[in-house]
């Protein structure tokens, strides 16, 4: 059957018809107020211009502003749902894993404010930058990995700035800070404000690693009524349900968030949805749990909550020409396969343009998310992200053809392409990328690969690694890498290679995740026969890395630093090493009492 629609409820009708139908959408905006629930043999083809909204509008007019400010009452207008401000997964999130495993989460900020397609400002403070935590006064010391007492594990601190802690209505305000370290957020409501200690206390669970003072710990606060001050500025009393707005210029109207995920199914095959254009919906624009054949295609995606599209346990399904910003969450979650057969996915998410994710969640939902067997992440431009560019899990993928850049802008000890703590995940292939302009925050650094604490085994080759303050490439302490036939150019260092179970990090044996697959099965030992053996070759070293026939230009080459020397760990031939100069490089970044260099131009080649 083959409908052709040009309004909601035309598209609610067609839907509504069983059995294999094709959908031709209009040119038009969609205003859509709940979840497009799909099923099998479905397709829907929108025409250029065909724009899906999942907010309800609200005229300004007859409202009677109290000066530039116009309070208007939601239930007034049938939304009696005023969301919740997303706490996610981090609630739990740092005692519940010990590796970022994909998607996390799929929970936005809830309500949001627009008019048309231009966001609405939730009031912040400060506006700019971070407030700074001055001292925390938990009784518990949390120290750091070498044994120094760094933190504070109970949410209890005095900050530099009490102002709008003193202004405002504490119950009703968000904070989500940097408590601790730079690649770690966790928000937080307020449970209590003294005025006479000047003691902020948060709702709990506390931060899995603490709270540090002096200037060190940094958050924002997010929702204050004594922040409504400028154009596009928002506050909402949920109290009340009651939004307080100073609307833009010649603004008549603003457009409230209703509709959560736009698109979903479980469990269904053979979907195809291209063309549509998704905006101002609470959650993802598409969601797809346990299908087959799902092919997801030239869509934009703007200002959503939470995903631009999950496509979980799936199979044979590809995400691919999507135009995505402006997301609370991740870009594109994709996994499938079975990791206990090694029975690939087939997924696919390429030729896709991904920038500004993670407005809300900040840490670890990246541009791209992959995980389970044999997805394939190819031909993306990911740039201008807060933290990873791409985080994956599992075994058998390949990532190629990529072009990633400032990644981890806010972040520091991150990777625009990230992975950790598993000696399980084999096979993976990273090849013909190009990573290139990493800072960190505040220029500190941030790896164009992060293979984390002891994560193992990846084939490296063809990638392009360009103007990366720190690292290219770092080894945390994993084996049987074969990193070769890269180009670098103007790096910190080419690579890194540690052996950190020996030294600060031997608290952290990570050897538990081989009891989650069949290692020893006849399927692992075949594909993978170094894993077979590994708990009789001392796990904790990271051997068997190899280093060979990469060219760095600029920069420096490879920097190891562990209790033997590199070669016993590091096999590496046939490098070329050219004109080795920092480049507007941060002396402090590369060198440490630790480290060796190894100059590659003194090599026989």
């Amino acid at each position: 059957m083959e409908f052709q629609v040009k309004n909601s409820s035309e598209l609610f009708e067609a839907l509504s018809h069983s059995g294999e139908k094709k959908i031709f959408v209009k040119k038009g905006i969609y205003e859509i107020e709940k979840t497009i629930f799909l099923d099998s043999d479905t397709e829907i083809i929108g025409e250029e211009g065909a724009v899906f909204w999942g907010s309800r509008r609200i005229s300004l007019e007859g409202i009677k502003p109290d000066g530039k400010v116009y309070k208007i009452k939601l239930s007034d207008y049938g939304i009696e749902d005023y969301g919740a401000f997303g706490l996610g997964p981090y609630a739990d999130y740092w005692n519940k894993y010990d590796i970022p495993k994909p998607h996390m989460d799929d929970f936005g900020p809830s309500l949001e404010l627009y008019y048309g397609s231009r966001k609405m400002n939730l009031t912040r403070y400060p506006k700019k930058g971070f407030s700074y935590i001055k001292e925390a006064v938990g009784e518990t010391v949390h120290f750091d990995p070498h044994g120094r007492p760094r933190s504070r594990l109970e949410g209890f601190f005095i900050p530099y700035d009490h102002k709008p802690f003193l202004e405002n209505d504490t119950s009703e305000m968000l904070l989500n800070g940097y408590w601790n370290w730079d690649w770690a957020t966790q928000r937080h409501l307020v449970d209590s404000y003294d005025k006479e200690t000047g003691v902020v206390k948060v709702n709990e669970p506390y931060h899995n690693y603490g709270y540090v003072g002096g200037g060190k710990g940094h958050y924002v606060i997010l929702n204050l009524k004594s922040e409504l001050k400028h154009r596009g500025d928002w506050y909402i009393e949920r109290k009340t349900g009651t939004l307080y707005v100073i609307p833009f210029e010649n603004q008549k109207y603003v457009d409230v968030t209703v509709a959560e995920n736009m698109f979903e199914a479980v469990g269904k095959k053979n979907i195809k949805i291209s063309g549509i254009s998704i905006m101002k919906c609470r959650k993802s624009a598409f969601k797809f749990l346990d299908c087959d054949n799902i092919t997801l295609e030239g869509a934009k995606v703007e200002n959503v909550g939470a995903w631009a599209a999950i496509v979980d346990r799936c199979t044979n399904s590809t995400v691919t020409g999507f135009n995505i910003a402006h997301v609370g969450g991740g870009g594109i979650s994709i996994s499938g396969g079975d990791r206990n057969t090694l029975t690939p996915s087939n997924n696919v998410a390429s030729y896709n343009i991904i920038t500004d994710v993670a407005t809300w969640h900040k840490m670890c939902l990246a541009g791209i998310e992959i995980n389970g067997v044999g997805v394939t992440v190819a031909h993306n431009k990911i740039h201008d992200v807060v933290h990873s560019a791409i985080m994956w899990q599992g075994n058998d993928h390949v990532i190629e053809y990529n072009e990633i850049a400032n990644a981890s802008y806010e972040a520091n000890d991150a990777g625009a392409v990230y992975a950790g703590r598993d000696y399980t995940c084999r096979g993976m292939i990273i090849r013909y990328n190009y990573i290139h302009d990493l800072f960190g925050y505040e220029n500190h650094g941030c790896a164009g690969l992060y293979f984390d604490d002891g994560l193992s085994s990846a084939e490296v080759y063809g990638n392009t690694f360009a103007n990366i303050t720190n690292m290219a490439i770092l080894l945390g302490g994993g084996r049987d890498f074969n990193v070769h036939d890269n180009y670098f150019y103007n790096c910190g260092a080419a690579m890194t290679l540690d052996d950190r179970y020996f030294t600060w990090a031997n608290n952290k044996r990570n050897l538990q995740h081989l009891e989650e697959v069949p290692y020893r099965s006849e399927v692992w030992k075949n594909k993978y026969p170094e894993l077979y053996t590994i708990l009789d070759d001392v796990p904790h070293e990271p051997r068997n890395n190899r280093f060979n026939n990469n060219t760095i230009i600029g920069g420096g080459g490879v920097r190891i630093a562990n209790r033997k020397g590199f070669e016993d760990f590091l096999e590496h031939k046939g490098n070329i090493l050219k004109a080795s100069r920092l480049v507007g490089i941060p002396e402090k970044i590369v060198r440490s009492e630790a480290t060796e260099y190894i100059d590659f131009s003194k090599e026989e080649n």
